[in-house]
């Protein structure tokens, strides 16, 4: 649904808008809504939110031609800002890496990058790594980001990963992210990207 999106978002000015089923249920239930009886926001809400983002960096393939698109709801232009894209193994070694001056139009959504895959990575590592583009400011504060896989998960080489957990204790007082209300508007569903941290998001 999040591809739907974004796709339609590229799409501007012929598409200006989606509706999607569903928002919640009425009654608890296991279902296709972004949030649940309690209002406990669910995978699709968090995609959504994502994809809805005012201004949002978006790759897509379009057959053997791998595209950037910037996309803005925002009113003013964004200028100065700099694409970072970074090629990756399943392991954390950079394979290539490039950057790009680059503008964001207000109310416009904008192909800042065309070129064939594999003038970036070859067909048999495809399977083996992943792209990471992010868009960052003249301050070099992150604006968006979006992790980018060649292929299904099914075919992806994929390594046993390791996940390190710290729990640390505010106020004395550590919070259940469901039983904490305020922490079912936090970013949860999230891109575990190799060797980065994702801090801050179950516990207050």
């Amino acid at each position: 649904i999040r591809q739907g999106f974004e796709a339609h978002r590229r799409n501007r000015p012929y598409c200006m808008g989606t509706l999607y089923w569903q928002l919640k249920d009425n009654w608890p239930v296991v279902s296709w809504s972004g949030r649940d009886y309690y209002g406990n926001w669910k995978a699709l809400h968090y995609q959504a939110q994502r994809a809805f983002a005012p201004l949002l960096v978006d790759v897509y393939q379009d057959k053997d031609h791998l595209q950037i698109w910037l996309i803005s709801d925002e009113l003013q232009d964004r200028k100065g800002l700099t694409m970072e894209m970074k090629l990756t193994d399943f392991y954390g070694k950079v394979i290539k890496s490039a950057s790009y001056p680059v503008e964001a139009l207000a109310n416009s959504s904008s192909k800042v990058f065309d070129q064939k895959v594999t003038e970036w990575v070859t067909p048999e590592l495809q399977r083996k790594c992943y792209l990471l583009v992010t868009l960052k400011d003249k301050n070099n504060k992150q604006l968006s980001e979006e992790p980018y896989f060649f292929n299904v998960p099914k075919e992806l080489d994929l390594p046993k990963a390791s996940v390190v957990s710290k729990v640390k204790v505010k106020d004395g007082v550590t919070y259940d992210a469901f039983d904490d209300p305020e922490l079912r508007y936090r970013r949860r569903y999230v891109d575990l990207v190799v060797n980065d941290g994702v801090k801050d998001i179950f516990i207050k």
